[in-house]
């Protein structure tokens, strides 16, 4: 998974590079500083990229959650939603640079989900939900492990990468 990750930071700050020398005129592009083909070209590929990182990405959680109770649900549901956000915030950056295409307001739309998303997986995944007593965020009892517990096993956590 790390390495999936890694490809797609690596195709989209590649994008971002040729972004960059677009906009500060170091390399040519199209009329009315349109993106080149490269730029969208290796931009789709980001895209795809983190696609592919988020798909393989969920599928742990839930293959470590068990899916068996009602939190484990919806920590991979939350996870899902928080992810695919991003790639349609990445995929609409993208977009926005094809010659004669507005995707400003789209953007921001998916943009105030994506900020909403995170703020729940914050509140979720902090146990700020359990905390307040209510039956409805409680996980199931008798949970040895918590998801994040089992994911860290499977595949280690993030202070561990190179």
């Amino acid at each position: 998974i790390r390495l999936r990750l890694f490809f797609a930071g690596v195709l989209w700050m590649s994008w971002g590079v040729l972004f960059v020398l677009r906009i500060t005129h170091v390399l040519d592009s199209g009329s009315h500083d349109d993106a080149t083909n490269l730029e969208i070209a290796v931009g789709a590929l980001a895209v795809l990229s983190f696609l592919d990182y988020v798909l393989h990405c969920v599928t742990a959680v839930r293959r470590c959650s068990g899916g068996s109770d009602m939190g484990s649900w919806r920590g991979l549901l939350l996870t899902a939603l928080l992810q695919g956000t991003a790639v349609a915030q990445m995929a609409l950056l993208v977009i926005s640079q094809v010659p004669n295409v507005e995707a400003s307001y789209p953007f921001m739309a998916v943009h105030v989900i994506n900020v909403s998303c995170s703020l729940c997986w914050a509140v979720y995944s902090s146990g700020i939900l359990a905390a307040l007593d209510l039956p409805i965020f409680q996980a199931a009892q008798g949970e040895k492990l918590t998801m994040s517990g089992r994911l860290q096993i499977r595949y280690g956590s993030m202070a561990e990468v190179p």
